[in-house]
């Protein structure tokens, strides 16, 4: 909410080949009949133009109609709709029908982008809320409708002088409701990333940036930084977590050295109202994933982090030391080869699957959190290499697996 898209710019330049290719806007044409036409012509021509009863304001409606090429004379918006909220979500498309909650209408032209995606067949569910509701979360359509959206909004068209051109209408005249997935939900979600970036002057900053593009790079490349949370602040607004770990539900608070007891009371109000307002299939948790690390600052100075309490990740700066002289050493592995060597484990040597996973994970809770997070099908994507290597068929590893999720969860839940 994966078309194979993959980045904005890709998007963007189909669309813009798109739109060259096919319909475009018939300003030209507009423009020099109407330098000809008598009043009464221009007034008649007026009276003729079709009502909008669609509840898209007008500027929306022909944006959409005349980059798109299909007609939104179907499509009804539900303003101060309370159905957003109970798929946590500021507005969503459903086939041709548009929820709005109250505030939200800058969602408008997003949504109303969601509906030409599924005029066009594009769009399949992703995954299924509790209540059966399927949802498409696709990060391929998204950003398509934000660029696209975005285009409504700047265009001609914002002025009310654009049309659709003649061989558009035709061609889109009997489409209106092909493809259309109207069990399907296109949504706005509360919760998200935004990746904000504060005052640089401002002290501490850089090195939230720093410890938040560590995590990115070296923990988890999916991850989200600075994630709004509704009424997770301090006095009751929108609050911003740190870092939100999606793969495991793990939520991360930085702060500086002396002040990171402050931070466990945040920490327990995102957690808390992830719960309330964010996705409802996942398990939020303060984080345990963050392994202690030193990192290159400014001048003569590093930055030196750590997890002081589940969720906090603390921080303070000191001189750079001289490295020491390297002694051989066996580095701890990484959860995924943990993860890796427990199901090779299983396969290959045929030893008690759940025994093992009991007397594995009960000292390390945060690989439990891990494989909670990943589930069956995160696990056998991340251990497929290793499988296809031995000659083990996905269906064979499926046991030790769901076995191993199981554990997990009866030691930590």
């Amino acid at each position: 909410m994966k078309d194979n898209l993959t980045s904005k710019d890709t998007i963007s330049n189909r669309l813009n080949a798109q739109d060259k290719m096919g319909c475009r806007l018939s300003m030209k044409s507009s423009l020099q009949s109407e330098s000809v036409a008598s009043p009464a012509q221009l007034a008649a021509k007026s009276s003729n133009k079709a009502v909008n009863n669609t509840g898209l304001p007008d500027n929306i409606k022909s944006g959409v109609e005349a980059l798109s090429g299909y007609s939104m004379d179907d499509v009804k918006v539900h303003y101060n709709s309370s159905k957003p909220a109970q798929l946590n979500a500021h507005a969503y498309a459903q086939g041709t029908d548009i929820h709005v909650a109250s505030g939200q209408e800058q969602y408008l032209a997003h949504e109303a982008w969601h509906v030409v995606q599924q005029k066009q067949g594009r769009v399949q569910p992703t995954r299924q809320m509790k209540g059966k509701v399927s949802v498409n979360e696709d990060e391929g359509l998204e950003s398509e409708a934000d660029i696209m959206g975005d285009k409504v909004v700047q265009s001609k068209c914002a002025n009310g002088d654009c049309e659709v051109c003649d061989d558009c209408k035709r061609k889109k005249k009997n489409q209106n409701h092909q493809g259309v997935g109207t069990n399907v939900v296109q949504k706005v979600s509360l919760c998200r990333g935004t990746n904000r970036i504060g005052n640089l002057a401002y002290p501490g900053t850089s090195e939230h940036i720093l410890i938040q593009q560590h995590y990115l790079i070296n923990i988890n490349p999916m991850a989200e930084v600075e994630y709004l949370i509704p009424e997770s602040g301090r006095n009751g607004g929108t609050g911003y977590a740190d870092i939100v770990d999606p793969v495991t539900g793990g939520i991360y608070e930085i702060k500086f050295h002396p002040f990171v007891a402050s931070a466990i009371p945040e920490v327990t109000r995102y957690v808390a109202m992830a719960y309330a307002h964010c996705d409802e299939d996942t398990i939020w948790h303060a984080g345990l994933i963050y392994p202690n690390a030193v990192l290159p600052y400014m001048g003569d100075q590093e930055l030196v982090t750590y997890l002081h309490a589940p969720g906090v990740i603390g921080y303070y700066l000191r001189r750079r030391q001289r490295e020491p002289e390297r002694q051989p050493v066996t580095e701890p592995l990484s959860v995924t080869e943990q993860i890796k060597n427990f199901v090779r484990q299983v396969l290959e040597q045929g030893i008690d699957a759940e025994q093992a996973a009991e007397e594995w994970l009960r000292g390390n809770p945060e690989v439990a959190w891990a494989i909670i997070g990943l589930g069956i099908a995160g696990i056998i994507a991340l251990i497929a290499d290793d499988l296809s290597g031995v000659g083990v068929a996905d269906d064979v590893a499926i046991p030790p697996i769901v076995t191993l999720i199981r554990v997990a969860a009866s030691v930590v839940l």
